[in-house]
């Protein structure tokens, strides 16, 4: 017989086994990749012969992973499965089928030691009683979830971290878990399982030992030791690397190679704190990124939304479907920081399953936050406000220790589902140590409801601590909240709605940064039109402009300044409003014109409780910007920037009164600042206005009244004419320069509102709002 025959006979045996036995042909075929890792890991296969791992490592059916002294590795299979596996760690990939086309598939690991981490993927939605671990004590068995375990010996400790539930089995007993953050022990085979248990922070350091940092390709190298394997070939029955192997690409200074491979009993492993998981998923450096210079630049403010898309069409699917899938295991982390702080303050319970349509209800908190850099934690009391009929939150934190008050920080966004989403952090800086003038930035990364009823809230965020002046000169923070519903029904069940055109008046001072004493810009409108907020209660926006010109005529300006949408605003009620400024080239200066600085510039109302008339709505505003002309930097902030804003009465109606020589007396509340002859800034406290208003056109002094405080009395009066259908002007009695400027607001001119701005003989200088109902 020929030998082509023979070669003939010999393949069709070969495909007649496999077409009896696929696992034949799939032999060769990976199975998954390491798509992070550190120090050393290597894969020993069924024949015993080994290779070192490094990052896009192939993974195939029946190796065993083992993990060194200081190795840490996470692997992702083609279900999407994710396995992240610890120090001295041994595990087995004893089974894996995945057949995406017909969603059938298995997958069994068996962990001999060591402490390991996994998220269930397709195959545990498709066929859960098809994946299973198991280790010396019993099986684990999941429905679409997530866990964690140390085996040691042959007991081990396991952990539920999310999902739909685990249980673990063996001769003695089963015991089920479905509750994030409670777990069980097993002594061994022959011993029953404990009752599922929360367990503590230092039982959760013990199983979160397998975070891998950013990947040095395979760290060290020693004598003898193969090389990282990331080719595409099948293992080799030799123990020999292949020539064209890569060495590792980069080394950590743990791994380096003039230290042994032997754990580093001065710097052990720390397991994550419950912040940490605000740091980005580990994945591999730049270089096995191609494409893609850096993964953390590609964050989003949305609390679920993915930091990969737009790099998929150059990352490896594997890769990004890694990191999606780290992020994810990430933000049950910091769920369960948050489902520990909500069990401090009485409440256990699950996610929501829905929302309510309409109303507002209202949440009471606390928040922990830090500067990154810090080892402790600052808590501080947190408010929230939720319009379930547009879908809007509204959130303010305010600083409990009196003598480290630092300024509200606002945190507002959608409500998609039963989620927090679109977060945006404003306000002051939360570092009370800093030295600088410093204005907070961030972005959600979680937020949730809890409670057949919505009956508690909990979200997490991160941003930077800004120094205003100087603005490259940040701080990272991360915090996280949970607030529990007060239950007390606002004054109605029904969210306002409709939409709203509001028009006001402003006052702020804008301070030299580098010398705040000197220099001051006075910015006031003279006129209700030149501030106007347009006010969408169904859409929870808000839009608008600002202009104003400086009280001191140095010729700058604010022109055109842009309130909210497109930037990020909400509404959630009349006293709870919150919008970003921008826009270009709103500063001038004579010819010369610019922009704000990147950070600090928002609006915010105050709470309605400190009302200064019906119909008005009041507030601060910030910004930050450098002067077009001399190039020096300024700062507008709270609490010396006011604005006053509600819906002008319309000139017909005014019209009505001037024409019936109506007179009405007006008395509200009034806010504002004094500067003294030395330069010094204070609050003036007890504000109050008392005006009458002669509607008579005739009249020769149509406004008369006055604008007190605890501080001072400031006496108001006006010429002939200054009392029209589109506002009202008048001075102060006494004063060296002076302007007092108003308008109308609701039916028939029922409310005044407007701003003030004085300075005295005695060098004394006063601005503010006033507000008022007859």
């Amino acid at each position: 017989m020929k030998l082509s025959n023979y070669i003939n006979y010999f393949l069709a045996a070969i495909l007649l086994v496999a077409a009896f036995n696929p696992s034949v042909l799939a032999a060769d075929k990976p199975i998954g990749l390491v798509v992070a890792l550190r120090g050393k890991v290597i894969a020993l296969n069924p024949s015993g012969a080994q290779r070192r791992l490094a990052v896009q490592s192939k993974i195939f059916a029946a190796d065993t992973i083992k993990t060194g002294p200081r190795g840490r590795v996470q692997l992702m299979f083609d279900d999407n499965t994710l396995v992240s596996l610890a120090r001295n760690t041994d595990m087995q990939i004893a089974e894996y089928q995945w057949n995406p086309a017909q969603k059938t598939g298995a997958m069994k690991t068996r962990v001999n030691e060591g402490v390991f981490r996994i998220m269930g993927g397709a195959i545990t939605q498709a066929a859960p009683r098809n994946f299973e671990t198991e280790t010396p004590a019993g099986t684990i068995g999941i429905r679409g979830s997530m866990y964690a375990g140390k085996v040691a010996g042959s007991s081990l400790e396991l952990l539920f971290q999310g999902g739909k539930g685990i249980y673990f089995s063996n001769d003695v007993g089963t015991v089920n878990i479905d509750r994030p953050g409670f777990g069980t022990f097993v002594a061994g085979p022959t011993s029953r399982p404990t009752e599922p248990t929360r367990f503590s922070r230092e039982d959760i350091d013990r199983l979160e030992d397998v975070a891998v940092d950013p990947p040095a390709g395979g760290g060290e190298d020693e004598p003898g030791d193969p090389q990282p394997d990331s080719n595409s070939q099948a293992p080799s029955d030799t123990n020999e690397a292949e020539p064209t192997d890569p060495a590792p690409e980069s080394q950590t200074p743990d791994d380096s190679a003039s230290e042994p491979d032997t754990a580093d009993d001065s710097q052990p492993v720390q397991g994550l704190e419950p912040l940490s998981a605000f740091d980005e998923p580990d994945t591999a450096d730049d270089s096995t990124l191609p494409g893609q210079s850096t993964i953390a630049g590609n964050q989003t403010s949305s609390a679920f939304s993915s930091p990969v898309d737009t790099v998929k069409n150059t990352v490896n699917e594997a890769v990004i479907d890694s990191i999606e899938s780290v992020r994810q295991e990430r933000v049950l982390e910091i769920e369960q920081s948050i489902l520990d702080l909500l069990q401090e303050m009485g409440f256990v319970g699950e996610r929501s399953l829905s929302t309510p349509n309409n109303g507002i209800e209202q949440f009471d908190g606390v928040i922990r936050h830090k500067i990154v850099e810090s080892q402790e934690h600052s808590q501080d009391s947190v408010k929230m406000a939720v319009n379930w009929h547009n879908h809007k939150f509204f959130a303010v934190l305010e600083g409990d220790d009196p003598l480290n008050k630092h300024f509200p920080v606002f945190i507002f966004g959608d409500i998609q589902g039963t989620a927090l989403a679109d977060m945006t952090v404003v306000g002051g800086g939360l570092d009370p140590e800093g030295n600088q003038v410093s204005t907070i930035s961030g972005s959600g990364v979680f937020g949730q409801f809890y409670g057949t009823q919505t009956d508690a809230v909990g979200f997490a965020m991160r941003g930077v601590d800004v120094d205003v002046h100087f603005q490259s000169n940040q701080q990272s923070w991360t915090a996280y909240s949970a607030a529990l519903s007060k239950g007390e029904p606002l004054p109605t069940d029904t969210a306002p709605g409709g939409t709203h055109i509001l028009r006001g008046f402003v006052m702020g001072i804008a301070e030299d940064m580098a010398a705040p004493h000197l220099n001051r810009r006075i910015f006031m409108n003279d006129m209700a039109t030149d501030f106007r907020l347009t006010v969408d209660k169904d859409a929870g926006t808000v839009s608008g402009q600002l202009s104003a010109a400086d009280f001191n005529l140095s010729g700058s300006t604010i022109a055109g300044l842009q309130i909210g949408d497109p930037l990020d605003s909400a509404y959630v009620l009349d006293d709870a409003i919150i919008a970003l400024l921008g826009g270009t080239d709103t500063i001038t200066n004579g010819a010369s014109v610019g922009d704000l600085k990147e950070y600090g510039n928002y609006l915010v109302t105050e709470k309605q409780a400190d009302s200064l008339s019906p119909y008005t709505t009041w507030g601060y505003w910030e910004i930050a910007y450098q002067d077009p002309a001399s190039g020096t930097d300024y700062h507008v902030h709270h609490p010396i920037a006011y604005w006053i804003a509600g819906p002008q009465t319309p000139a017909t109606e005014v019209n009505s009164l001037i024409a019936a020589n109506f007179s009405g007396i007006y008395a509200g509340g009034a806010e504002g600042i004094q500067i003294d002859p030395g330069g010094m800034i204070s609050e003036l406290t007890g504000g109050a206005s008392n005006f009458t208003i002669d509607f008579t056109p005739s009249a020769t002094t149509p406004l008369t009244g006055n604008i007190t405080f605890d501080q001072v009395g400031l006496n108001v009066i006006s010429n002939p004419g200054d009392v029209n259908a589109n506002g009202f002007s008048g001075f102060v009695n006494g004063a060296v320069s002076s302007k007092v400027k108003g308008t109308y607001f609701g039916p028939n001119a029922a409310a005044i509102g407007g701003n003030f701005g004085a300075r005295m003989s005695t060098g004394d200088e006063y601005y503010g709002i006033f507000g008022g109902s007859r």
